[in-house]
């Protein structure tokens, strides 16, 4: 609706009052301003767009490292790092406790997350765990140094060892992971919603007010 006044409406509008031999609003003309800019350099932009999306694709599969630096980054993001680190450590409690639960061994359990984890920063946390575990070293020790799990997986995982239950303990850590990550994201939605419905409030009515601003003066060019 807006990209049709915006490229129909408004162009119809300047040939009429250039009939009247009359300026349009500064903020209409602006407007106008810049949808012909768009306009004549469409072709330009999206396959500017494209060909700079294709390279950097096709050289971000080709450098793993540079996954690895992105999912870095994105890590420390306010909205997203709780929201990743949370999914990625249910996923990984999860997986040990139907696996522990099944019967297989600890080490077994790591070898399927290791397999079936694709966040490559949480893989290499995962994995250097499951090497010191190879060495003999208990779990709850190899976790101490690993900054990606929290101190709580650290009591729950050792209270886990001395029990001698620690299939509980890893449902419990799953559990609490993905409560906390639904309610997460529950929260984020009711705080992004109202400002997503306030931006485009605004930019809404600032379109439609500068597109229809000519119909206000048009009278008066008129008399």
């Amino acid at each position: 609706m807006v990209s049709l006044m915006l490229f129909f409406v408004l162009p119809e509008f300047k040939a009429i009052y250039q009939t009247f031999d009359a300026q349009l609003p500064i903020a209409t003309r602006l407007l106008i301003t810049i949808s012909d800019k768009i306009a004549d350099n469409a072709l330009y932009i999206v396959v500017t767009l494209a060909c700079i999306c294709l390279g950097y694709f096709t050289y971000r599969k080709h450098t793993p490292n540079l996954i690895k630096q992105e999912q870095k980054v994105i890590l420390h993001l306010p909205l997203l790092n709780k929201l990743i680190g949370w999914q990625q450590l249910y996923y990984f409690f999860q997986t040990l406790h139907i696996t522990q639960k099944s019967g297989l061994t600890l080490l077994e359990g790591f070898e399927y997350v290791l397999k079936t984890l694709k966040h490559p920063v949480y893989h290499d946390a995962i994995h250097s765990i499951y090497q010191k575990i190879q060495r003999g070293i208990s779990f709850s020790d190899s976790i101490k140094r690993e900054k990606l799990f929290p101190y709580l997986c650290l009591q729950f995982i050792t209270a886990g060892e001395l029990s001698g239950n620690l299939v509980l303990f890893l449902e419990k850590l799953a559990n609490w992971y993905q409560d906390n990550l639904i309610n997460h994201v529950n929260k984020k939605i009711k705080l992004i919603e109202p400002m997503l419905i306030l931006l485009l409030a605004v930019v809404i009515t600032g379109l439609l007010f500068t597109m229809y601003l000519p119909i206000f003066n048009l009278g008066n060019i008129i008399s």
